[in-house]
């Protein structure tokens, strides 16, 4: 939090596809990143002396993306080129 959001501007991290493309430029390999998550939730109540309980398990994809790079060749003169797919949260 303290840095502000200043790693977007950074590039070549996943996480800051979204808010900076231009970061795709400094990939030297590509990535593939999944972020699973799952929620445990327990619930236990008493009323008039009746316990009742409850219990729910959700998973989720919090992230999921591929970034494809083929970096740029200098006996070639190839330039680079990095593409990305994200499906974010």
């Amino acid at each position: 939090m303290g840095l502000g959001g200043a790693y977007g501007a950074v590039g070549a991290d996943f996480t800051t596809t979204s808010m900076n493309p231009a970061g795709l430029g400094l990939y030297k390999m590509s990535e593939i990143s999944v972020t699973p998550a799952v929620f445990i939730q327990n619930i236990n109540s008493t009323y008039n002396g009746i316990l009742e309980s409850d219990s729910k398990t959700n998973f989720y994809m919090g992230n999921a993306g591929l970034v494809i790079t083929s970096p740029a060749s200098a006996k070639s003169k190839k330039s680079g080129f990095s593409i990305s797919i994200l499906q974010p949260v």
